[in-house]
């Protein structure tokens, strides 16, 4: 028997293929070996595919359906519905991603520009606090989604890299390797092993594995964090460009092409699949800056062949960065993010005896500096640094100062010793001379009698006014909030060993956990997990507090000892002030009446209020004050400057306002470039999701019914409700006798729910624990569920039904479109999303919400019987039109791949009455 072949505009479905959805024939034609092919337009493909007549089958248009009487089953009407609009506010909002965490809409917008526009490389420079580390999560789950498996490197500092592994597993349930900790990487076979991986970036820059990455191959996606630590600029004196090795790290890795490359319409590359994120990337220094953003955009800037400026216009850098500033962070009901901070300062009053003290140091340190001052440059400048260094540190504790001074004290009596052992500072950056590590030689004639003086006066203290006034704050703060943790600050481990101390003494039997930059990483995350249940305090450094969040843990932080540096502050108080803070932050600052660091940070604090009255600025948001903070700070030199403060040239304040405009002036290039650069607007509504995990629980239950198989509540052995979590027998095609011999699967839908039960024991089924999981999308079940949800069927495109009581519009018709706009960031074969018009009495066209349709789904009532004349159909015309805006909508800004393969469809039509 001949096939019949389907004319052009025939509506058809593939007969072994029907994920591809609903298809019209285009045309047909005659092949080279004269058989005829149709040349079909699927609704979840991007191409047209060239077809054998025999491979597809005549379905009804939804229209002549509708006018013909020929309903489908509701069944498939509510699975398709529920399933489509599901899957179309998670591809818009990625809201049922497998991640712990509600994606927040400055997060989202990120994950449409980056993966949805198809904007890699890509610099993420949203502010400190705002979540980065999300953001990147966000994208590394999308593509997994897309393309697995994923080959994904994350380059980062190593004090953040448990950090990392930690959060990727938390919120997204990935497991990532570090390079040195839980693998060696020596080898390229112990890479090849590992698709997931996090290598601190002072291991993997050195040139050994240089070939080692070569042999490796290709990553798909590479993120480097802290990003503005990739410096390439010039030499003030001579102007030769200086590359970093962290740079030539990258440079490297780009140019060699082992970064996978994004292409252009015509498939030549474009530019690597790289993230950079840097809350600072432009360092007040636009050629440093365009070097950096080379790295992601070589197709767009190219430092050596074109002027800085005019390559960093805002179309390009637009294209390339996405910056979000804290003032624009709101949550999806329009809330600000940050619940903010006070700071009050409690001034320390010395005893005469710390009077004397200070006195006595003062009288050292002035000694010092007076015999330095004409000789070597060099030693001039360490004897600088250690006199800045024992001033700060008596005003940290005496307890540090006499241990520092003690130090000081066995070199001079012949033990050799380092700048480094002397000061014992930790690695923070601030002073690239604290490597200095010859011994030092005395710095005058009959300092050691002066120091014995100093060490005895110390010792004699019999009151540490200091511990005082802290004790007597932990007292009020204990008076109005029992029980309540506090995180304290210091710059020096004498000074924590001594605080850890008088806690214990203070409050007998509360628990005292330390930080310190010596912590291996594995003890500092089980030290952040122990405060954040059980332990009182926590003490750490500067060093130590890099990368740690406790925002969940507590809201009250004492700042023991005053960095000079604003930003330093700053960042301590981003351990707390920062989305997750249920409370406002409290912050206190213990101030001793000695203090250069505190009276600077003090000065420029007071002269920036002046000159923004002055200049009108009165109404500067946080975001730019913290931004001008930042570039003070980058313009002083705080040893020398406390060098000349000692001998009485106290900095003026013009030199201070001088400071703050030329930091103002940098700010203004900065906001300048950037502009919004591609950053949330503020609005979440357009981002905005509607459905809830319950919306999620039914699609999911729906799809399983095609099946045959049931979503139910959990009971355990003892038949008791496990609330919140839910079970389905597995699929066949999902088991494995060996890694999935299970037969039941437990998951749970709600984010909130899965936190609280996802460490807790649950009980057994069948001597089985009960171990739920997220459900989510990426994950391989729920992928298969929805998209089988959706395949195409005769008889599936017309539908009669009766709405209940709740339904608010009457009768009418239910028009429904398949959108399709995600171009290559597609992974499900399926509608991209849903556009619903309800068609009422009157004939008004009215565009439904997500919310509204969904109440369609769960209050449907009984099927319409077969027979039953339709009632008369609705011109179509306006319909198509509010679907087609919607999809020029989605498509804008997408690139060209995503516009040339946009697609719009009428995927069901359902006459509703009451």
């Amino acid at each position: 028997m001949s096939t019949v072949i389907p004319q052009p505009n025939t509506r058809v479905i593939h007969r072994a293929h029907p994920e591809y959805g609903f298809g019209v024939v285009r045309y047909v034609e005659e092949d080279a070996l004269e058989e005829m092919r149709l040349q079909v337009a699927f609704d979840h493909l991007d191409q047209l595919q060239g077809l054998r007549p025999e491979v597809v089958e005549p379905v009804g248009d939804p229209l002549e359906d509708a006018a013909a009487g020929r309903w489908g089953d509701v069944a498939a009407f509510k699975r398709k519905l529920a399933a489509g609009l599901v899957l179309g506010e998670h591809n818009l909002t990625s809201c049922f991603t497998r991640s712990v965490v509600q994606p927040l809409p400055h997060q989202v917008h990120v994950l449409d520009r980056v993966v949805s526009g198809n904007r890699f490389g890509h610099v993420l420079a949203d502010d400190v606090g705002l979540g980065k580390t999300i953001e990147a999560g966000l994208v590394i789950t999308s593509l997994l989604r897309r393309e697995p498996p994923q080959r994904t490197l994350i380059v980062c500092p190593a004090g953040l890299a448990l950090q990392w592994q930690d959060e990727l597993e938390d919120h997204f349930n990935l497991n990532f390797s570090i390079l040195g900790t839980n693998f060696d990487g020596r080898h390229p076979a112990s890479w090849r092993s590992q698709t997931t991986v996090i290598a601190p970036i002072d291991r993997i820059k050195r040139e050994e594995y240089r070939e080692l990455l070569q042999q490796v191959g290709t990553f798909d996606l590479v993120v480097c964090d802290e990003a503005h630590r990739l410096t390439a600029r010039r030499n003030a004196i001579t102007h030769d460009l200086e590359k970093t090795a962290n740079y030539r790290l990258f440079e490297f890795l780009v140019h060699s092409r082992l970064i996978r490359h994004v292409e252009n319409p015509d498939r030549t590359p474009r530019s690597p699949r790289l993230l950079l994120l840097s809350g600072t990337p432009h360092q007040g220094d636009d050629e440093r800056f365009l070097r950096l953003l080379h790295l992601a955009r070589p197709d767009l800037f190219q430092p050596d062949e074109h002027g800085v400026e005019a390559q960093l216009t805002r179309d390009s850098l637009a294209e390339t960065l996405t910056r979000t500033p804290k003032s624009r962070a709101v949550d999806w009901e329009g809330r600000k993010l940050f619940k903010g901070h006070d700071a009050t300062t409690i001034e320390v009053p010395w005893t005469p005896e710390e009077l004397e003290v200070s006195r006595l140091l003062t009288q050292y340190i002035l000694k010092s500096l007076d015999n330095a001052r004409g000789g070597d440059r060099s030693f001039a400048l360490v004897v600088e640094l250690v006199m800045h260094t024992f001033h700060k540190i008596a005003a940290s504790s005496w307890r540090a100062l006499e241990a520092a001074l003690t130090r000081r004290a066995e070199g001079l009596q012949g033990r050799p010793q380092s700048l480094t052992n002397l000061l014992q500072l930790e690695d923070d950056g601030e002073d690239e001379r604290r490597g200095f590590a010859k011994p030092l030689q005395q710095f005058f004639a009959d300092e050691q009698a002066l120091l014995d003086t100093l060490l005895a006066r110390v010792r004699a203290l019999t009151r540490d006014s200091k511990w005082a006034s802290c004790a007597d704050l932990l007292q009020q703060i204990e008076a109005g909030e029992p029980g309540a943790k506090v995180l304290f600050f210091t710059q020096y481990r004498a000074t924590q060993d001594y605080l850890c101390k008088r806690l214990a003494e203070l409050v007998p039997g509360a628990r005292i956990e330390v930080i310190h930059g010596d912590t291996p990483p594995e003890e500092r995350r089980e030290a952040r997990r122990r405060f954040e249940r059980k332990s009182r305090f926590l003490v750490s450094t500067e060093a130590g507090g890099e990368g740690i969040n406790l925002q969940k843990a507590c809201h009250l932080m004492v700042n023991y000892d005053l960095p000079w540096n604003p930003m330093r502050l700053q960042q301590r108080i981003g351990r707390l002030d920062r989305y997750g803070q249920a409370r406002r932050v409290q912050v206190f600052n213990l101030r001793v009446p000695e203090s250069w660091d505190a009276r600077i940070l003090q000065r420029i604090t007071e002269r920036l209020a002046v000159i923004t009255r002055t200049m009108n600025l009165a109404g500067l948001n946080e975001d730019y004050q913290d931004m001008l903070l930042g570039e003070v700070a980058e313009r002083m030199d705080p040893t020398s400057l406390f060098g000349r403060a000692m001998r009485g040239e106290e900095v003026s304040d013009a030199t201070v306002d001088g400071w703050i405009h030329d930091a103002a002036r940098s700010v203004d290039r900065l906001r300048e470039l950037l502009g919004d650069a591609g950053g949330f607007s503020g609005d979440p509504w357009p981002l905005r999701p509607t459905l809830t995990a319950d919306d999620f629980k039914l699609a999911f239950a729906l799809a399983l019914e095609r099946h045959g198989l049931r979503l139910q509540e959990t009971r355990n052995s003892a038949n008791q409700f496990v609330p919140g979590v839910f079970h389905f027998r597995l699929p066949d095609a999902f088991r494995d006798p060996v890694f999935r011999p299970e037969r039941t699967c437990h998951v749970v839908f709600d984010r909130e729910v899965f936190q609280r039960v996802r460490d807790e024991d649950l009980g057994r089924v069948r001597g089985q624990p009960i171990r739920p999981v997220l459900a989510g999308f990426g994950e391989p079940v729920t992928d298969w569920l929805f998209q089988s949800a959706m395949e195409a069927g005769p008889g599936e495109s017309a539908f009669a039904l009766v709405a209940n009581e709740d339904w608010p519009y009457g009768g009418g018709w239910l028009l429904v479109y398949a959108l399709r706009w995600l171009g290559p960031a597609r992974r499900l074969s399926a509608p991209d999303s849903l556009v619903t018009v309800f068609h009422g009495a009157a004939g008004e066209a009215r565009l439904l919400s997500p919310r509204e349709t969904m109440s369609l789904v769960s209050a449907t009532g009984r099927l319409v019987e077969r027979g039953i004349p339709a009632p008369p159909m609705p011109g179509y015309a306006a319909a198509r039109a509010i679907a087609l805006q919607i999809l020029r909508e989605r498509v804008t800004g997408r690139g060209p791949a995503a516009r040339a393969t946009a697609g719009l469809s009428m995927h069901l039509v359902a006459a509703i009455s009451r």
